[in-house]
């Protein structure tokens, strides 16, 4: 007769991250009022204010790669309503805690922008800035920040020249909805804030556009976070 072998596999835990933070407690500093932590998520408006307005947490030089880094989280959007004023939303590693997007900076991350009524064109786009300022970035054309609800993000740093950024539909980061690559200069460095921010300009508008950030996974040095597959009793 014929006999089969089996093996058994089980899924090691993937990577442990080197910073990750689910807002069960506030360990961010914040500037203004519009951005901060609230009922165990990162809650954010990001319609325009006439003061600097965001909210940082300092990961550290040290944890920092300058060429190999993945951050995670959950991007919820309740509301994005175009109104009379447009508006910015960055999340992302920046290499300084200065709040408003028109500040010069090193930045890798998402921009949400919501446009004017009259210009209907709110989108996502990615960016990697250098020495630069946040008001624009690689446009996504399938993920639509107007669809509102949940999205899985994942920025990534893949070398001294690249970073990419990708919206996934799924907690598991299985389901890709869409990924856009930016070409970056390696003088892009000293990345060490985490931060969320708008623009500082004054007249909000009639708009409407705030949600929450929750999740958080920061992994130094690894461009990828897949589990590992280990043989049972090997």
């Amino acid at each position: 007769s014929n006999s089969t072998s089996s093996a058994r596999f089980d899924a090691e835990s993937a990577r442990t991250p080197t910073f990750e933070d689910d807002f069960s407690s506030d360990n961010w500093t914040d500037v203004g009022t519009q951005i901060g932590v609230s009922g165990g998520k990162m809650a954010w408006n990001a319609l325009r204010s006439g003061s600097n307005q965001g909210s940082y947490y300092d990961i550290g030089t040290a944890n920092i790669s300058e060429t190999e880094w993945i951050l995670d989280f959950t991007l919820d959007i309740d509301a994005m309503t175009e109104g009379s004023a447009n508006a910015y939303f960055t999340i992302g590693l920046s290499d300084t805690a200065t709040m408003n997007v028109n500040t010069s900076q090193d930045h890798i991350g998402l921009l949400t922008y919501m446009d004017t009524s009259s210009g209907g064109n709110s989108r996502f786009m990615a960016q990697g800035v250098n020495g630069g300022v946040l008001t624009s970035g690689t446009d996504f054309t399938t993920a639509d920040p107007q669809t509102l609800g949940l999205f899985y993000v994942r920025i990534r740093r893949t070398s001294a020249t690249e970073c990419k950024v990708a919206i996934y539909s799924d907690s598991d980061y299985s389901t890709l909805v869409e990924e856009e690559t930016v070409t970056i200069t390696s003088g892009l460095s000293g990345l060490r804030y985490l931060k969320l921010t708008n623009l500082t300009v004054s007249g909000a508008g009639t708009g409407v556009f705030n949600g929450t950030m929750d999740n958080v996974k920061y992994y130094n040095g690894v461009t990828s976070v897949s589990n590992t597959w280990k043989e049972i009793g090997t």
